[in-house]
């Protein structure tokens, strides 16, 4: 998935990040970038932690699936592709109906629905 084409799928679904950055290993044959997402309130429970996670690897489904550890250290990169910086999302409405929409859109929603949850 290209920076390009992440950016399409969080406006399908109106889920959008405050930025995106290359990572090190990133080249322009194939581009690892980190979307970094804010969201309108302080998460204090891991339980919401893992949803939020969970929804968005559901929305990015090309994500790296080693990066969904809460404990997990994550580096600075070679270049800012994506700002703006006041784009915030709502848990759970915006990101709980995007990951609905999607589901919805897929090829087995019963399936997908019951992997989610």
């Amino acid at each position: 998935m290209s920076v390009a084409d992440a950016v399409k799928r969080c406006e399908q679904y109106n889920i959008m990040p405050n930025f995106i950055y290359t990572t090190f290993r990133s080249t322009s044959d194939h581009e690892k970038f980190r979307m970094v997402f804010l969201v309108n309130e302080k998460i204090h429970d891991i339980r919401v932690r893992e949803l939020v996670q969970r929804s968005l690897m559901i929305l990015l489904s090309e994500a790296d699936v080693q990066a969904k550890d809460a404990s997990r250290l994550l580096f600075g990169g070679k270049k800012l592709v994506y700002e703006a910086y006041d784009n915030v999302i709502s848990v759970p409405p915006d990101l709980l109906n995007a990951v609905i929409l999607y589901i919805k859109a897929g090829s087995n929603p019963s399936r997908d629905m019951e992997r989610c949850c």
